[in-house]
């Protein structure tokens, strides 16, 4: 039985001669069985978080983990964070952090931002900023933050996802030109 008490299988014991199993026999056999079923749940575990990451590897959305540091160290990063040019190890090995890839006229903004949040207790939030992407392209992200604290209450990680809406964005100022612009 798995934790959940859900039956994932069947475990047979057998003895060269014909006697029951002694008390010690038992319990070996009791904590043998509930190894046994610790293994297949975790085994089924990591496959539906490999099916999942797989399905995150190919959207859109990167998912991030940021250190509450100076700098937005990078703890995790799935791999498609190549759409914006750089690959995870870069910024899991300590490269770059996140910081260095927002453009340099919103990170004041965001730093501030982020600052306001987090003294507010506020443990969810969006923004909207630029990045500069490796080879020096500017792209607009959607950036969907949750706070994670300590039991004491103090800040150790940002975690969350960026979305590339530079479209969105480049869309929004053709119509804003275009309206003003209407004779």
């Amino acid at each position: 039985m798995s934790p959940e008490q859900i039956l994932l299988g069947a475990i047979a014991f057998y003895c060269l001669e014909k006697r029951k199993p002694t008390p010690r026999e038992r319990e070996l056999m009791d904590i043998f069985s509930n190894l046994a079923s610790l293994i297949i749940a975790k085994k089924k575990t990591e496959e539906i978080l490999r099916l999942s990451n797989a399905v995150v590897e190919k959207s859109p959305v990167i998912l991030m983990r940021w250190k509450a540091e100076e700098g937005w160290p990078l703890e995790y990063v799935t791999e498609n964070v190549s759409q914006i040019g750089y690959t995870a190890k870069e910024f899991l090995k300590g490269n770059i952090n996140f910081a260095q890839i927002i453009h340099p006229d919103d990170l004041d903004r965001i730093t501030k931002e982020v600052t306001y949040y987090s003294q507010q207790v506020i443990d969810q939030y969006t923004q909207e900023y630029r990045i500069v992407t490796k080879d020096g392209k500017v792209k607009w992200i959607d950036d969907r933050t949750i706070i994670q604290r300590n039991k004491q209450g103090n800040i150790t990680h940002y975690q969350g996802t960026i979305l590339d809406i530079t479209e969105r964005k480049e869309a929004e100022a053709t119509i804003r030109f275009l309206a003003d612009h209407d004779h």
